[in-house]
């Protein structure tokens, strides 16, 4: 790059008055000037007396020029501009933004695709006004399109734009929107050297968006803040909820989780003592008691081995008599109108039948009163898991359609979720319930098999008992 000096300042002449020129000082200084200020030996906030040792380039119509004081003319000088050397790094072509992309198809009259208005997607394109065409039927014809606004037998005909109509150009090109229903996004061509004409053009959003997750896709998941069916991916509002369910194991020390697997119980056994109080108040911040009850000749709890998935295993047995009963609960919940899951694991020995008959349950509340419950016995529900609510002493039943087998493990749930309650066995919703919803109680949480009828013991097995606020 040669020097400019006073003398050859008069070639400056030759240029465009608003010529803009690029300056490097002798201190290492540099910025722009205009002709006008190298004309007057004024650079910025310095006056100059003599240019020598001082560069100077020219950008002319995007063109640069550095003016040989040797052969005293300017000459064509090679630069690297910014953005190509972006593109070089990231392998994409950078186009002038669009106003606007038609992610639906716009009419042909042959090979030339029109527009029936200028306006669209609330924006008034003009002549020469840049769009993408995207979803055209034949693919071929997608691709970067300018406007003319001079209307052929109604309709305004698109013409590809300078920057995109070969191969190269075409080649890994990338577009920003300005205007209409994609205002903000960018969008890039994905075919490899297409060809126009003959290849499709492709473009597709470009670091804007991530599909919507699915069980088996990465993507996306929408959290909701109430049951239901999802919109927009394979993932449920109800396995969300299950995965976080489902990771409240033994380990977890969060305070606002209620749990006891049972073979956290020290020091537990038969014993003689009817009411046994566990894990006395003040262990957690405001869990209150756990409470196990044995009540009637007979009744007894023993522990069981344990079995795959289930480890903490206690045996519940309700004795020889029609009063006999075995109950573990949670004591001193508040069942406000916060949003909770209550969840257990429960497996019968024997089932009930007319000649030796109890009653199963698992509650939150006060059980015939304020309370969501499930329940079983061989006379209710001709023997499937009953659903139930209960406000005030008034109830809705829900049959919930899964029978009872014997030796058959089931995890009960119980959802409430904005007053709606939500009954899951094994996981699977079977009732919902939105009417005589309790709240604003104090109360308990529990599982009990009571005696009704007969004198042969039958037991039941109970894996853990778990409350937790939403």
């Amino acid at each position: 790059m040669a020097n400019i000096k006073v003398s050859d300042m008069t070639a400056l002449t030759s240029l465009p008055y608003d010529a803009i020129f690029y300056v490097v000082l002798p201190d290492g200084s540099y910025g722009s000037v205009t002709k006008l200020e190298l004309l007057s030996g004024i650079v910025g906030t310095s006056h100059l007396v003599d240019l020598t040792d001082v560069q100077i380039i020219s950008l002319v119509n995007g063109q640069a020029l550095v003016w040989d004081s040797v052969d005293s003319k300017w000459k064509n000088q090679t630069v690297a501009l910014l953005s190509d050397l972006t593109a070089v790094l990231e392998g994409i072509a950078w186009k002038q933004p669009v106003e606007l992309l038609f992610d639906t198809a716009v009419t042909q009259s042959g090979v030339i695709p029109q527009l029936s208005s200028l306006t669209n997607q609330g924006v008034t394109l003009v002549n020469g006004s840049r769009v993408v065409l995207s979803a055209q039927a034949n693919p071929i014809y997608n691709g970067i399109w300018r406007v003319n606004s001079t209307p052929v037998s109604g309709s305004y005909r698109l013409y590809r734009t300078d920057d995109a109509n070969t191969t190269a150009e075409l080649n890994n090109a990338v577009v920003g929107v300005t205007s209409g229903t994609h205002a903000g996004k960018t969008f890039r061509q994905s075919t490899v050297n297409p060809i126009i004409g003959t290849s499709n053009i492709v473009f597709t959003d470009f670091g804007n968006t991530v599909a919507s997750a699915t069980n088996l896709v990465a993507g996306i998941s929408k959290l909701y803040n109430a049951i239901g069916t999802q919109t927009d991916g394979g993932i449920t509002p109800n396995a969300v909820k299950e995965g976080l369910d489902l990771k409240v194991d033994k380990t977890d020390l969060d305070p606002l989780v209620k749990r006891r697997y049972f073979d956290d119980l020290q020091g537990f056994g038969i014993g003689s003592v009817a009411n046994s109080i566990f894990f006395g108040s003040g262990q957690y911040e405001y869990e209150g008691n756990i409470f196990i009850n044995r009540n009637g000749t007979g009744t007894s709890w023993t522990r069981t081995p344990a079995e795959a998935g289930h480890s903490g295993i206690i045996r519940g047995g309700t004795g020889s008599t029609s009063t006999g009963l075995n109950l573990i609960q949670f004591r001193s919940i508040w069942l406000g109108t916060e949003d909770f899951i209550s969840q257990t694991s429960v497996r019968i020995q024997n089932l009930s039948d007319a000649t030796n008959r109890f009653l199963l349950v698992f509650v939150n509340g006060i059980l015939v009163v304020n309370s969501m419950r499930f329940f079983y016995s061989d006379n209710v529900n001709g023997g499937k898991w009953q659903c139930e609510t209960y406000s005030s002493s008034v109830s809705t039943l829900v049959d919930s359609g899964v029978s009872v087998s014997a030796n058959t493990w089931y995890d009960l749930k119980l959802c409430r979720i904005g007053m709606v309650c939500y009954f899951y066995i094994n996981n699977v919703l079977v009732a919902t319930i939105s009417t005589n919803v309790p709240s604003g109680i104090e109360s308990l949480c529990g599982t009990s098999i009571v005696k009704t009828a007969g004198t042969t013991s039958r037991t039941c097995d109970f894996d853990y008992l778990k409350y937790f606020d939403l």
